[in-house]
């Protein structure tokens, strides 16, 4: 139903939302990308050809990284899929736990839960 695919430490909460969307009964993958350059294209085209929702979880800004990334795939490939990206937004400095970053940027497990809950009512046509 939903690929996740994550960059770094975002791995973890992207592997927690997995599990909740499961105990949801919805089925989720995670595909963990260890580095944008060089782009992993060929490996990341075949994941993302097998699910019409992905999500993107990095702890960095979307534009320039895995979210760029994925986005670039899916339209060299002509891929029917809904990509709902998780990113930071805009660079805020400040310091607290992993726990207190990942919610303020919307990279929490939850946040991601309900990104991939977005896309799959995106893809269904439910708005």
């Amino acid at each position: 139903d939903v690929l996740i695919v994550a960059l770094g430490t975002a791995a973890r909460p992207a592997v927690a939302a997995a599990e909740a969307l499961a105990a949801d009964g919805i089925a989720a993958g995670v595909l963990v990308v260890a580095a944008v350059h060089p782009p992993p294209e060929e490996s990341l085209a075949a994941a993302l050809a097998t699910c019409p929702v992905v999500v993107t979880v990095e702890a960095h800004a979307a534009v320039g990284g895995l979210s760029s990334l994925v986005a670039e795939v899916i339209a060299r490939r002509r891929l029917r899929c809904v990509l709902r990206t998780n990113a930071v937004a805009r660079p805020v400095h400040e310091t607290g736990s992993e726990a207190h970053l990942l919610a303020r940027h919307g990279l929490s497990a939850e946040a991601v839960r309900h990104a991939a809950r977005q896309g799959i009512r995106e893809q269904a046509g439910i708005r």
